[in-house]
C-alpha cells in the first residue's frame, strides 16, 4: 500500500541535542514553556522520613545559568502538610539522613577540599565537620547506636592512609604534568576522570572523628553505578557491614559479577563474600527491622547488564539466600521492609510508570498497593501503610507527596515549582498504544500542546529513548524534557518499543540480536498510528 511520505525530525535521547526548533506560537494567557525553565527550575530530591514520622529531609538543588552549577541545600516539611523550611545555607549540603533518635542529622557538604561529612542538629544549628580527609566523603549512613558514620571514598589503594593520599596527591601536583596512562577501563565517567582512584568504604566515629578503612582492595566496594538501591548497610548490632564489591579490575568494564559482602566494621577481619556462587551481579543490600535477614538485587547472568534484576533474601544465620517476589515481571528497582520483617514494599517499572507491591518473604500472594503517575525515591514512616515519594510526570516537575496505602490520592507537600506550574503554560500527555512489530501491543506516549485542537494540523517529533533497554517514563527530567518540544507547538510522540523496561522482561529481551528488527516496526506503525489520529501533518 502506498502511504504518503512522512517528514519527521526524530530526537535521540542516547547522546544528541536537538538546538533549533521552530515552531508555531500558541496564543495563551500564560508564557510558553522554555528550556530555560527547565535548567533553571529547583530540583527536588532525596526525601528522608524522621524516625517519629513526623518530618522529611530532603534536598533542593538551585541550579545556576551563570555559575554553570547546581548548589544543594537541605530542607524540611511536616508529613501532615506544612511550610518546607530551608536547613542549610552553605556552599552546599545534600545527602541529609537522620541519625537513630531523630535528633541529628548527617550530610554531605562542600569545602575547600571538597565534599566532606557534617553532623546537625534537626534544627539545623549547631554544625560540625566530622571528616577531613584529601580525597572527600561521601554517603553517610548511620551505626544503629548513632556513635558512627559509615561513608565511602574514592582513593589510591596503594597510597594507604590519609597521609599516603596526601602525598601523592602532592606529588602529581609538583610533577606540573597533566598527561594520564591507562591501560584499563573504567578510566571516566561522564565528565571526570578516576585517576586510577577505587571507591573504599570507611567508618568516622561521630565524635571524635576518627576514621577507620574498611575495606582496602584493588577492586571497587561499591563499584561504579548508574543508579539503584544504596550498596552498604549496617547490620542490626552494628558489628558488621554489609556491602557491594565490584569485579576485579582487569574485567570491570565486561563483567558484571559484583558480589554481596561483609566486613567487621572495627575493619579487623578480612571482607567475606556472601555471594561468590552466582556469575551475575548481587548487590544493594538491605537489613531486616529484627536483623535477620539481608534482602538485595540479583542478576543471574554475568556481562549482561539489562538481565533481570530479582529480589533475593538472605538469611544472616545459614548464609542462604532465596528468592522472593517471583511473580514480578520486571526487574526491581527500589526496596524496603516491611516493620514486621514479614515482607518488602518493592517498586518496578509498569508501562511507562511505576508500581508498587507487598512481596511477603514466606508463603502468600504479591499485592498491588500503588500503580499510576509516577512514584519513586520513596522513604517509608514508621507506621507501614504510608510512604513520602517523589511524584512526577512527563509534564509536571517532581514534588514530594504523601501516600497511603488505603487512598487513591496522594497528599501534595512541597511546592517549590510554582513558577513553572503556575506561570507557564504545559502541555498534555496520555498514554498511547498500537499495533507494533511482531503484532504484538506497543506502548508509548503522545504530548500535545497546550490549546491543542483535534481539527488542526501538527507537526511531529518523535523521542526515540536510548538505552537500548531503558524506557521513557512518565517523569520530568531536565536532561531530555519533551515538554519543551510540545509546548513550542509539537506534537511528541515517545515510542517504548521492543527492548523496553516495564513491560515484561520478555518483551525487553526481544531486542537482543535484533536491534533494527522490531523496533524499528514499532517505531513505524507507531507513527503510522499517531498520523491515523488526523491532527499530525502527514
Amino acid at each position: 500500500m502506498n502511504r504518503p511520505s512522512v517528514r519527521l525530525l526524530l530526537f535521540a535521547a542516547c547522546g544528541t541535542a536537538f538546538m533549533g526548533v521552530a515552531a508555531a506560537q500558541q496564543a495563551s494567557p500564560r508564557s510558553q514553556l522554555k528550556a530555560e525553565d527547565v535548567i533553571t527550575a529547583p530540583r527536588v530530591n532525596d526525601p528522608q522520613v524522621s524516625p517519629d514520622g513526623k518530618s522529611v529531609l530532603y534536598q533542593v538543588g538551585e541550579p545556576s545559568l551563570e555559575t554553570n552549577k547546581v548548589v544543594n541545600h537541605l530542607w524540611i516539611v511536616p508529613v501532615a502538610g506544612g511550610e518546607s523550611r530551608q536547613l542549610t545555607t552553605g556552599a552546599g549540603e545534600a545527602e541529609g539522613r537522620w541519625s537513630p533518635d531523630g535528633s541529628r542529622i548527617a550530610y554531605v557538604g562542600r569545602t575547600a577540599e571538597g565534599p566532606q561529612l557534617f553532623v546537625m542538629k534537626a534544627d539545623g544549628t549547631d554544625a560540625k565537620q566530622i571528616t577531613k580527609l584529601a580525597s572527600g566523603a561521601g554517603g553517610a549512613v548511620w551505626s544503629p547506636d548513632g556513635t558512627r558514620l559509615l561513608f565511602t571514598a574514592e582513593v589510591w589503594t596503594a597510597a594507604g592512609d590519609d597521609a599516603g593520599q596526601r602525598a601523592k596527591a602532592k606529588a602529581i601536583e609538583d610533577a606540573g604534568v597533566k598527561a594520564q596512562i591507562f591501560d584499563g577501563l573504567l578510566y571516566r565517567h561522564w565528565s571526570s576522570f578516576t585517576d586510577g582512584k577505587r571507591s573504599q568504604l570507611f567508618a568516622a566515629d561521630v565524635g571524635s572523628g576518627a576514621v577507620v578503612q574498611l575495606t582496602k582492595e584493588e577492586r571497587s566496594a561499591p563499584p561504579f553505578s548508574l543508579g539503584g538501591p544504596p550498596d552498604y548497610a549496617w547490620s542490626k548490632d552494628g558489628k558488621h557491614v554489609f556491602y557491594t564489591r565490584g569485579p576485579m579490575p582487569a574485567v570491570e568494564a565486561w563483567s558484571t559479577n559484583s558480589d554481596l559482602c561483609m566486613v567487621a566494621s572495627d575493619g579487623s577481619a578480612t571482607p567475606r563474600n556472601l555471594t561468590s556462587y552466582n556469575l551475575g551481579s548481587d548487590g544493594g543490600p538491605c537489613v531486616s527491622p529484627d536483623g535477620g535477614k539481608v534482602a538485595y538485587r540479583s542478576q543471574a547472568r554475568d556481562g549482561y547488564e539489562s538481565d533481570l534484576f530479582r529480589l533475593m533474601v538472605l538469611d544472616v544465620a545459614t548464609g542462604r539466600s532465596v528468592r522472593v517476589g517471583a511473580g514480578l515481571e520486571d526487574g526491581v528497582e527500589e526496596y524496603f521492609w516491611k516493620p514486621d520483617s514479614t515482607g518488602l514494599v518493592v517498586t518496578v517499572q509498569e508501562e511507562g510508570s511505576h508500581a508498587w507491591y507487598d512481596v511477603p518473604v514466606g508463603d502468600g500472594p504479591l499485592e498491588k498497593i500503588w500503580s499510576g503517575p509516577n512514584g519513586y525515591s520513596a522513604s517509608p514512616l514508621p507506621d507501614g501503610r504510608s510512604f513520602v515519594a517523589m511524584h512526577a510526570s512527563l509534564v509536571r516537575p517532581a514534588e514530594l507527596y504523601h501516600l497511603v496505602r488505603e487512598t487513591s490520592a496522594p497528599k501534595r507537600l512541597t511546592f517549590h515549582h510554582r513558577e513553572i506550574l503556575e506561570r507557564r503554560d504545559l502541555p498534555a500527555r496520555q498514554g498511547f498504544t498500537w499495533t507494533g512489530g511482531l503484532d504484538q501491543k506497543a506502548h508509548g506516549w503522545l504530548m500535545t500542546p497546550p490549546g491543542f485542537d483535534a481539527t488542526k494540523r501538527y507537526p511531529l517529533i518523535v523521542f526515540i529513548h536510548g538505552g537500548p533497554q531503558g524506557a521513557w517514563m512518565d517523569a520530568w527530567s531536565t536532561r531530555w524534557n519533551p515538554a519543551i518540544f510540545a509546548a513550542a507547538g509539537y506534537v511528541v510522540f515517545a515510542p517504548n518499543p521492543h527492548g523496553s523496561t516495564g513491560y515484561g522482561h520478555h518483551y525487553c529481551e526481544q531486542i537482543s540480536g535484533e536491534w533494527g528488527g522490531a523496533v524499528f516496526e514499532d517505531i513505524k506503525k507507531g507513527v503510522d498510528a499517531v498520523l491515523a489520529q488526523g491532527f499530525v501533518d502527514p
